[in-house]
Parts: C-alpha cells; sequence; structure tokens
C-alpha cells in the first residue's frame, strides 16, 4: 500500500516498511524497519497480532494516515498459489525466511527448526502427520409414557424428532445423528452420535 492509499503487487522478498494490527488495543501500528513480506509478518505476529487487513475504505483511510509520504508499506494481503488438502479457506503461514523458494509444489514442517515450513517435491517420501476427528458417542436414557405402541416405526421418528429439537434448543449441533437402539431387555433407546 502507498500513501496515497493504493494498493499494488510486489515481491515479498523486497525490504519495506510495514503496518502491524495489535489486537490488544485495537490499533495500527506503523513499523520503521525495512523487511521482507514473510518477515514482517513473523514480526507483527511475535510483538502484535498479525499484519494489518484492510477491510473497507474507513480502515483504509486510517493506514492511508500512517504511511509516510511516498513511501510504500506491506499490508496482510497476499497471493498464494498453495491451497490446504481439505480445502479449508485459513490464511495462517508459517515459512521459513526466503521459502517457498519454488523448489517444489508440497509443504513440509521442518520440525527440527521450529517447526518453520519449506517448500519440496511431491514426490520426495517423508513422514506425515494425519488429521483425525473425534467422535462422540453418548447413550440418553428416557422414560416415554404414553398409551399409543412406542415401538412403532412412526412413533419412534416422532420420539427422535421431539428429543433432537430439546437437544438442540440446549446447545446440541444440528448435523448429531439420533438413533434408536435395542438394549437386551428389548426396549428401544434413542442413541445420539
Amino acid at each position: 500500500m502507498d500513501s496515497s492509499g493504493q494498493f499494488f503487487d510486489d515481491s515479498c522478498v523486497t525490504l519495506r516498511h510495514f503496518i502491524c494490527y495489535d489486537g490488544k488495543d485495537q490499533s495500527y501500528v506503523f513499523i520503521n524497519m525495512a523487511k521482507t513480506w514473510r518477515d514482517a509478518q513473523r514480526y507483527c505476529r511475535q510483538y502484535h497480532t498479525e499484519l494489518v487487513s484492510v477491510r473497507n475504505k474507513n480502515e483504509n483511510l486510517q493506514i492511508q494516515k500512517l504511511i509516510p509520504a511516498g513511501d510504500k508499506v506491506f499490508i496482510g494481503l497476499f497471493r498464494d498459489a498453495y491451497m490446504w488438502s481439505d480445502n479449508s479457506k485459513s490464511s495462517f503461514r508459517n515459512w521459513h525466511p526466503n521459502q517457498p523458494d519454488g523448489s517444489g509444489d508440497c509443504v513440509m514442517q521442518l520440525l527440527k527448526e521450529h517447526n518453520l515450513w519449506d517448500d519440496d517435491q511431491c514426490s520426495n517420501p517423508k513422514p506425515f502427520f494425519c488429521y483425525s476427528i473425534m467422535k462422540k458417542r453418548q447413550i440418553i436414557k428416557m422414560v416415554v409414557k404414553s398409551d399409543q405402541n412406542v415401538n412403532d416405526p412412526g412413533m419412534n421418528m416422532a420420539i427422535l424428532e421431539k428429543v433432537k429439537q430439546k437437544l438442540e434448543e440446549m446447545g446440541m449441533p444440528n448435523d448429531t445423528n439420533l438413533e434408536w437402539k435395542q438394549s437386551s431387555e428389548g426396549i428401544f433407546r434413542p442413541l445420539m452420535r
């Protein structure tokens, strides 16, 4: 961003001043040190919160006032072709200095070097981490007082729907699966997954 409030693209390894956002006192902080974009990001994350994001015209004007006339500074916007394999939209990056350097299309984590990232050939064998989703299973026991047959499939569905509605009102996620489980005594009970 320049002192007139205009955005432009530049190499991430150019040395520039930069502006951090400090979430503690909700302010923008001009840093009068020349750093690469990645080093500026690392500095902001260490001493403030993050490189500044410009989300509207008012923020653009506030940030513009901090930029010395004729100067250009790094802000938090960047173009990054790397995507997470699960298609999540995280902008977090933790690159080793001067990385990525174009040496590969896949990203590895350097565990011996402060867990920083490096790009590498996807064909190079490496150990890896998998993401595991914890599933919670809970059994709910309840007593249904009714003159109707609670083992009737239509009645089962109506009861499950009412139980699900009550649990959602109490904060249960609406994508929770409820089903009936038959106990050893032959009694059907709702099962929450």
